[in-house]
């Protein structure tokens, strides 16, 4: 069957999601074309396809979609197909999306005994099937005999973390302040560690897989959230609480606004980062947890306890390198070369999913279209960018010779306007729109031309001619519904991509 699988492409910095979807088309018996929804404009025609799969990294990466997007999808007559990850804000914020495009199919990572309590009676019949956040690719399964002996290695400690919301509660916490805390005892103690918990001290690519290598034992705890705001009333107490209380930390913003819903869906899994130091031959340090039942303490991880009071025990088995060695090797047994949570085995799942819901097979051909391709996503090469700036002036010069002498809004009015903006001297541009974040940050003007919200552009609608995209090809999507969501669909509008 022909499947369209639509994703976004600035999310794949992350290994484990450039993994994710890479795999439908290296293993799905199926054929899969993906279709970046941050480089290209959605206009093309569904028709021949006989499903739509909207992947997690685009459910995650868009929060608000246009009505031309959703009227698409809704008379598109295929199977439609929506993978969730992290469903406390994806689904939250998307059930009146996946209702409206009246979707056939939910891949979820939630277990089974939530899916009621999450989507509730109105999705109550739509086929599900649970799947695990990553599994391992292919290539992993090399890498463990590169392993470094654990003498050799520079840190027995590696982890990474990041801040995060009361919002989310106490479980992404726990990842937050375990990096905090241990930090600070492998200071004390004497022991070689490489431990952050800052965004800006996040590691991406083949650097990530290079520390995981260094490092003789991971951090980590179980990976998930446990609440669920499906009403916006803890979003609502939590800004109302920080107003009337702005110097109040996490706990206590938690505890009077968000532990009341805490743990009444429970969420907890395994992360794809324990598959990742599997295959690399790194062992585990863990909180206490289930870990979706794959691994087992002392078999699989050093465990914990959340109140660290067996330190000395943790230290201890850290310690003893045939322990540590035997324990990678266990689980690299069971994790890694056993097969069983490879990315072949969870296409298959997926493949076998997609048969049982009844797919209609037209067999039909695919036009080609700017944007669709049968490979997997890939960033620009320098020569592709330089033939594509060439042709940004190209571009620049045919818009302005369309419209010379006609009154239009500009939205962007980032750095790649202004330096193509001498080639727009003979058009009328009577306000450049900008985004909230970026207006507050910007002078008045450009050369005597208004910086405007979608407010003012709003009221300005009737005095210009047309609305025209000033941006770079990542932001094309996210600003096009930008502009229909608050302006309409009934204002023209044209893009000019720039480089």
């Amino acid at each position: 069957m022909n499947i369209l699988y639509i994703t976004a492409s600035d999310t794949h910095k992350t290994n484990t999601v450039k993994d994710y979807d890479y795999s439908f088309s290296k293993y799905s018996k199926h054929n899969i074309f993906y279709f970046d929804i941050k480089k290209n404009k959605f206009d093309m025609n569904l028709d021949n396809f006989d499903a739509v799969i909207l992947s997690y990294a685009f459910m995650a990466s868009l929060m608000k979609l246009s009505s031309f997007f959703i009227e698409k999808l809704k008379y598109f007559s295929g199977k439609k197909i929506v993978f969730f990850q992290d469903e406390y804000l994806t689904f939250v914020f998307h059930r009146d999306f996946i209702k409206k495009i009246e979707i056939n199919a939910i891949i979820t990572v939630m277990p089974e005994d939530t899916w009621n309590a999450i989507y509730g009676e109105e999705f109550k019949d739509i086929p599900k099937l649970q799947v695990l956040t990553g599994y391992i690719p292919e290539y992993m399964h090399g890498e463990y005999e590169k392993r470094k002996p654990l003498t050799d290695r520079k840190w027995q400690i590696g982890y990474r973390s990041r801040p995060n919301s009361p919002l989310v509660g106490k479980l992404p916490r726990e990842k937050y302040e375990l990096g905090l805390r241990m930090k600070d005892i492998c200071c004390a103690r004497g022991i070689p560690a490489n431990i952050e918990v800052e965004e800006n001290l996040r590691i991406y690519g083949h650097n990530w897989s290079e520390f995981i290598r260094n490092c003789q034992v991971m951090l980590g705890s179980e990976s998930g959230c446990n609440v669920f705001d499906f009403d916006g009333s803890i979003k609502k107490a939590i800004a109302n609480y920080e107003r009337s209380h702005p110097n109040a930390g996490f706990w206590d913003i938690y505890n009077n606004c968000v532990a009341h819903a805490e743990d009444i869906i429970k969420t907890n899994q395994i992360s794809p980062r324990i598959f990742e130091a599997a295959s690399l031959g790194t062992g585990h340090i863990l909180f206490e947890g289930e870990y979706s039942g794959l691994l087992q303490p002392w078999r699989n991880y050093i465990p914990l306890k959340k109140d660290y009071s067996n330190l000395d025990e943790v230290f201890g088995a850290l310690e003893d390198h045939n322990f540590v060695e035997k324990m990678i090797d266990d689980t690299y047994m069971d994790l890694v070369a056993s097969g069983l949570y490879d990315y072949k085995t969870f296409i298959a799942r997926i493949d076998t999913f997609l048969e049982k819901l009844g797919i209609s097979e037209h067999n039909k051909h695919i036009d080609s279209y700017f944007g669709l391709s049968q490979t997997f996503p890939r960033p620009l090469e320098e020569s592709e960018r330089d033939f594509l700036r060439n042709e940004t002036i190209t571009n620049i010069k045919l818009l302005a010779k369309k419209y010379s002498g006609k009154k239009i809004l500009a939205y962007g009015g980032g750095e790649s306007l202004k330096k193509h903006f001498s080639l727009l001297d003979n058009v009328d541009i009577k306000g450049i729109i900008l985004d909230d974040y970026f207006l507050k940050k910007n002078p008045q003007s450009f050369r005597d031309i208004p910086y405007i919200s979608f407010d003012d552009a709003k009221n300005m609608l009737g005095e210009v001619d047309i609305i025209i995209l000033f941006c770079r090809v990542d932001y094309h999507f996210s600003m096009f519904n930008r502009v229909r969501m608050f302006l309409g669909d009934n204002p023209k509008v044209e893009s000019c991509v720039l480089y």
